[in-house]
């Protein structure tokens, strides 16, 4: 609920959760989580889940962690991706899709790929009514507007 974007039910052992789904992932897709940073950078395909020391610099990422083992918080709307810019002193450089970059530690996980449900902004609403069924109140427009003319 709440969720532009989808998400997919993931099952390991005897354990089921409901992760934010990546733009490419299919049923039956295996995906890969991992909290190990190798000395080499690992190849990920889109849906794993790895902390930025262990992914190579420009991987397009999303579901970033602000703080190690916090849960992501960050780049998890509807076809939001960030870039991971550069690994600088044990701390990674992550450009947010707002263009602003964020320094967390090199610990934190994100998962690998863009965010599905990509055409969530193409949506026609179609009535303001609508909007308000989505708990959208109105804008009244030039009415508040404070000018000095």
């Amino acid at each position: 609920p709440c969720r532009s974007a989808d998400i997919a039910l993931v099952a390991g052992g005897n354990r089921k959760r409901w992760i934010i789904a990546t733009e490419n992932m299919q049923p039956g897709d295996i995906i890969t989580n991992s909290s190990r940073i190798s000395r080499m950078a690992v190849s990920a395909n889109e849906g794993d889940a790895y902390p930025l020391g262990a992914l190579p610099v420009g991987t397009l990422i999303c579901n970033l962690e602000s703080h190690p083992g916090k849960g992501a918080q960050y780049i998890r709307a509807a076809g939001t991706c960030g870039v991971l810019l550069r690994k600088v002193n044990g701390t990674a450089i992550v450009q947010l899709p707002s263009k602003r970059h964020m320094q967390v530690l090199e610990t934190c996980v994100a998962t690998v790929g863009r965010v599905s449900n990509v055409d969530h902004n193409k949506r026609v609403i179609g009535k303001a009514g609508r909007n308000r069924w989505l708990g959208k109140r109105p804008h009244t427009g030039l009415w508040h507007r404070k000018g000095g003319w």
